[in-house]
């Protein structure tokens, strides 16, 4: 009885044809979600530095011609925006001018709904994350 049992496991013991399958296919899965989150983290990382980058461009240069009027403000930061991968067609801008304590001021605020690399498996856009960029700048006198 004890011969049989040893030559049993001996069997498994030495057939491991389809092993190194099995362990990649239980590695691969963790492995690629984590590749593509660093992946995704990153595209989103640098969507907002460039949003933010366009929005403080464009407050700059308001800052020396301040007589723009709303429609020039978002064409110049989609303008700032032209070699990243954002659509003009999803950017939403929007500026006000303030005073406070006898100082003009012009905010200006972008907002973006950033699609994931996960809006391709349906017709909703899964997660997608919504950017928003502002800044308040003083205007010449």
């Amino acid at each position: 009885m004890i011969q049989k049992i040893r030559k049993f496991f001996s069997i498994y013991k030495r057939e491991r044809d389809g092993s190194a399958a099995v362990e990649f296919s239980l590695i691969a899965v963790p492995f690629l979600l984590a590749v593509f989150g660093i992946m995704e983290a990153g595209r989103i990382m640098w969507t907002v530095n460039s949003l933010q980058y366009a929005v403080e461009e464009t407050g700059r240069q308001i800052t020396i011609n301040a007589d723009l009027t709303d429609d020039e403000i978002a064409a110049m930061v989609a303008e700032k925006l032209q070699l990243t991968l954002i659509d003009p067609a999803d950017l939403n801008v929007t500026s006000a001018r303030t005073t406070v304590e006898g100082i003009d001021f012009i905010e200006i605020n972008a907002d973006y709904d950033m699609p994931t690399l996960l809006s391709f498996l349906t017709a909703d856009s899964i997660g997608a994350f919504a950017i928003e960029s502002t800044i308040r700048t003083p205007l010449a006198d």
